[in-house]
């Protein structure tokens, strides 16, 4: 858990519209609306900023974070706008969720558990779904040298075998010119 560390202030209050600005979450966001699920998890929500768009949107988004002051400053965003979603705290594969949803997303997650833990997470998320509910996934095109907290390094062909047999597979590269963001495998699938 130490490489998941964060230090989040008891008092911090996230900023939901300022992740806008950032090219890699815009693009998330807009993947998310485009779907148009009516429920949706957010796995490794960081402060919650996605699900407080979304509900803008009229879409309830549950979330998922491990570390305990983001899960906390997700909450407190939420109550604070009155606002009404489940976040729970900790390691997906070991957290129970009872709900079900039209879409689960992993935007920036499955690069930070072992490659061999990636199957356990995939099939937890697929498990949430309603019948013809979406997996959605971004992974950074990135080198798990470059990031001390990434566990190993995406790319297409490995995204392909991992996933490319599901119904409905897709996946496209989404780059981010004039940015030092790096760019994203974005895959998705229904159950």
């Amino acid at each position: 858990m130490a490489r998941h560390a964060v230090d989040v202030p008891a008092n911090y209050m996230p900023s939901p519209q300022s992740h806008l600005k950032n090219a890699r979450d815009a693009a998330h966001y807009l993947w998310a609306i485009q779907t148009a699920p009516r429920r949706a998890l957010d796995v490794g929500a960081w402060d919650g900023w996605l699900a407080a768009l979304l509900w803008r949107k009229g879409i309830v988004c549950d979330c998922v974070e491990l570390v305990e002051g983001l899960a906390n400053a997700n909450m407190r965003y939420a109550m604070a706008h009155e606002q009404v979603r489940h976040v729970y705290h900790g390691w997906f594969d070991e957290v129970p969720i009872p709900g079900r949803y039209d879409a689960v997303f992993m935007f920036e997650v499955l690069e930070h558990i072992p490659l061999d833990a990636v199957p356990e997470y995939i099939a937890k998320a697929e498990s949430l779904l309603f019948k013809n509910g979406r997996v959605m996934v971004s992974l950074p095109d990135q080198p798990h040298e470059e990031n001390r907290q990434h566990q190993w390094t995406p790319s297409e062909v490995l995204i392909r075998s991992m996933w490319g047999h599901n119904h409905y597979f897709h996946v496209e590269y989404k780059d981010y010119p004039g940015t030092s963001i790096p760019g994203n495998w974005m895959a998705s699938w229904t159950k």
